[in-house]
């Protein structure tokens, strides 16, 4: 017999256990019996260690590994027979048991709809949500295409736990910063392309959050809490993973566009299915918008000031093949191609003009190969080419008079040269071509003994090359000397860099335009990184209900040696809807090229100089969390969690504030509680609610953490809804974020607590056409994320999409 729930949404959210039907009385008699089998609705496999319970008597049993199960001793009488197991629906059906009867049922459990999604990231392994003991959140499918996101950064910001620093709206730029618990930074989270390392190349920043198409992702899985074990060095604080759409069955193509203000357009294209034994699905598109910030102002404090106006642009190219070459084996490859343009027509509306041109082109083709068989050990192999090309150009040009003082010495020689200016423009050009390439093998075998017990070995390569380009001086006016002399001293200048230890200087020279001839000054730097890993887990049933997954990472790197990676998680299954769980680890980031051996860069007159003598940093970390589903229209779960970070990398200004230096300096904590609430509330209707409490502190001077807000949450709605034979999808957001604490040359500054909402709404007619309204920051809401970087005013967008076939 098949027998479905009716689900019901609770009265309150502080609702979390739902009381079982009451069974009728039995009545007295010869004793009967029950005998029947459990299996899955779909697929009716046998489902062992499902626990059947007559209701209202003390008589239950468990199916055994065939998924049969027998009740002896019932008194004749009807009852209800309720059937749980971990990631399926609780189901009840009557019964009736006749005098000395044996009677015998056939049940089928449907899946749990928050069951349906399968993580990977957290195990390397095909876990449902409730077999994972870690802190994770699954963005699917309808989710996806139901936001008005622009970039995945857009769709992380509902995730509990999570906050972002933009500076720089949807262009793909690598000063975005990712807060994950308390963890601060652009380079402390690990990013995936089903799951393949897409983390930036050279600098370990995630600008490539907003390089991936959000058309092409299937499901986004964001797992919080340090990762080492798994991933090694980049796994700090986290790890996100974005799984692109696989191609089945006929082949479709879709056509999309989409305008709005600040001259943002895009369109695109994708096609997907099966062509023989091949599925594939591809996604192109390009995009621009001619001011990211969508404002021309800024404030500071009492004063309106101007907003350096930036434009983008970008053109990307994803695509995923998935056959299976032989019987047991399956492979897929994973091309991805993206060249992004920032700083288009930047000084078109601003009265003191700024130039920036930053160029980056990246191309990353990767691949698994697995192999399944009858026995217990499976294998794959992931391998992924990367390679990054970068030019940075940027020109500071003024029209009032200005007196502009450029170092041209290494800190603490003195030599400075101070020139005036009077009534004439002036220009400080930077013009800088970096090129990065990473070589990753990655092989792993799983062995899995039985249903209970499942171990994963891996090891990995990382074969990691950076050339970080040509320093150059522009001049033809001669304001400063002959061509030959402006290249002899600038050679002469850096020589003298050299000799005193700094590592690849540039220099950086200021000459009225118009701006001329170009001059080498190096071949710049190359470096060359080795990273050898090998790492273990094991899931393994300890006892019934009870999960013990341990593991361990050891990575030798070939600047700082040998880290170990351990962690420890523990999984408990109180019931089929509720469990405990927690874990401790600790994790490392690795210093990256641009740290250790990048250009000498200019922060304003000021240079930043790399160092080679940087170390590792680490964070050990504990998480303990609990969850219990009500029923499709109720789920919680609330998780606590504490870091230690040591040895933390920042920029630091030297005492008399003549240069900066990447140093080791920082100690750091966080401890706070992660409150989460979702469910169905209709058929048409689901919701999301989350709150994050974090108190961090910088150990050295007992500050907050810089930008970490102590509170945040996070409301939403997302629509699925029939209107005869139109569909109707959207979502709101709501997102409420506490003023957060910052510094600026030293002093306190408190960055004020804001509310932001973003809203999409999307009809479709049929099933060839898709409209749609977006709508970012619907309130127009003014507020920094970062002191001095406002983040984008209103934007507005209306969208077209077209399934020819």
């Amino acid at each position: 017999m098949r027998v479905r729930s009716r689900l019901a949404l609770p009265l309150a959210l502080a609702v979390l256990f739902a009381a079982g039907p009451f069974a009728a009385g039995p009545a007295f008699g010869q004793a009967g019996s029950i005998q029947g089998t459990v299996v899955a609705e779909d697929g009716g496999a046998p489902l062992p260690a499902a626990l059947v319970v007559l209701d209202g008597t003390a008589l239950s049993a468990a199916t055994g590994p065939d998924g049969t199960f027998a009740i002896d001793g019932i008194p004749a009488g009807t009852y209800q027979l309720t059937v749980t197991r971990e990631a399926f629906a609780t189901l009840t059906s009557p019964v009736t048991v006749g005098a000395g009867q044996l009677v015998r049922v056939d049940l089928e459990l449907p899946v749990l709809e928050f069951e349906e999604s399968v993580v990977v990231t957290a195990t390397q392994t095909e876990r449902t949500v409730t077999e994972v003991a870690a802190s994770v959140t699954i963005l699917d499918a309808e989710t996806i295409q139901a936001s008005p996101a622009r970039n995945i950064q857009d769709l992380l910001r509902r995730t509990p736990g999570i906050d972002f620093v933009e500076r720089s709206g949807m262009a793909a730029r690598s000063n975005s910063m990712l807060v994950v618990r308390g963890v601060p930074g652009t380079k402390r989270a690990l990013f995936l392309v089903d799951g393949l390392p897409a983390n930036d190349l050279g600098t370990g920043t995630l600008a490539e959050l907003n390089l991936v198409q959000v058309h092409s992702v299937e499901q986004i899985e964001v797992v919080r809490g340090p990762f080492s074990s798994l991933y090694g060095a980049n796994a700090f604080a986290g790890v996100i993973n974005a799984i692109t759409r696989q191609g089945a069955g006929p082949p479709t193509a879709d056509f999309f566009a989409s305008g709005g203000n600040s001259g943002y357009h895009q369109f695109g294209g994708s096609t997907r299915g099966e062509s023989g034994p091949v599925g594939y699905s591809f996604t192109a598109d390009r995009r621009r918008i001619d001011n990211v910030y969508n404002r021309e102002t800024r404030i500071s404090g009492s004063r309106t000031l101007p907003l350096q106006n930036v434009g983008y642009e970008d053109v990307r190219l994803s695509g995923r093949l998935d056959f299976a070459p032989a019987d047991g084996w399956t492979a897929t490859l994973l091309p991805r191609i993206s060249r992004y343009t920032s700083g288009l027509d930047v000084t078109g509306r601003l009265p003191v003009a700024v130039d920036e041109n930053r160029t980056g082109t990246s191309v990353n083709l990767g691949g698994v190969l697995r192999h399944r068989g009858s026995g217990p050990v499976s294998a794959q192999i992931k391998i992924s080419q990367r390679d990054l090309r970068s030019h940075i150009f940027q020109e500071n040009y003024t029209r009032t008079p200005t007196r502009q003082t450029t170092i041209v010495g290494l800190p603490g020689s003195g030599r400075t040269e101070s020139i005036e200016r009077g009534v004439h423009p002036f220009a400080a050009l930077t013009n800088r071509n970096t090129a990065i390439q990473s070589t990753l093998v990655e092989p792993q075998l799983t062995w899995t003994p039985s249903l209970n017990h499942s171990v994963v070995f891996g090891g990995t390569y990382i074969h990691d090359r950076g050339n970080f380009g040509d320093s150059v001086v522009v001049d033809r006016t001669n304001l400063l000397g002959s061509d030959a002399d402006l290249a002899a001293e600038a050679m002469g200048l850096q020589a003298e860099l050299l000799a005193a230890g700094a590592v690849n200087p540039s220099v950086s020279i200021v000459r009225d335009p118009p701006l001329g001839d170009v001059f080498p000054l190096s071949a710049g730097s190359r470096e060359v990184f080795h990273v050898a890993a090998a790492y273990v887990q094991d899931e393994w049933d300890v006892a019934d209900r009870v999960r013990l997954v341990p593991g361990l990472r050891l990575d030798y790197h070939s600047r700082f040696g040998t880290v170990a990676s351990p962690k420890v998680a523990l999984l408990y299954s109180i019931t089929p809807s509720t469990r405990v769980r927690t874990s401790a680890g600790r994790a490392f980031r690795a210093p990256s090229l641009s740290e250790l051996f990048g250009n000498v860069v200019f922060h304003g007159t000021t240079p930043g100089f790399p160092n080679p003598d940087l170390r590792p940093e680490y964070i050990i970390s504990f998480d303990a969390g609990i969850q219990h589903e009500v029923s499709r229209a109720f789920r919680t779960e609330m998780n606590v969690f504490h870091n230690d970070m040591t040895d933390l990398v920042q920029l630091i200004a030297a005492a008399d504030r003549s240069h900066f230096d990447w140093v080791n300096v920082a100690e750091a904590r966080s401890t706070g509680v992660e409150l989460v609430a979702n469910g169905q509330a209709a058929d048409w209707l689901d919701y999301y609610a989350n709150y994050t409490y974090t108190d961090s502190e910088d150990l050295a001077t007992g500050n907050l953490l810089a930008r970490v807000p102590k509170h945040k949450v996070n409301l939403g709605l997302e629509v699925g809804a029939w209107l005869g034979s139109w569909r109707l999808t959207g979502s709101v957001d709501q997102r409420w974020v506490d003023d957060r604490f910052q510094t600026s040359r030293g002093r306190p500054v408190w960055l004020e607590e804001y509310a932001r909402t973003d809203f999409g709404l999307y009809l479709r007619p049929n099933d060839n056409l898709r409209v749609g309204v977006q709508v970012l920051n619907l309130m127009d809401a003014y507020y920094d994320e970062s002191l001095g970087s406002p983040t984008a005013a209103r934007m507005y967008s209306v969208s077209l999409a077209v399934t020819p076939f």
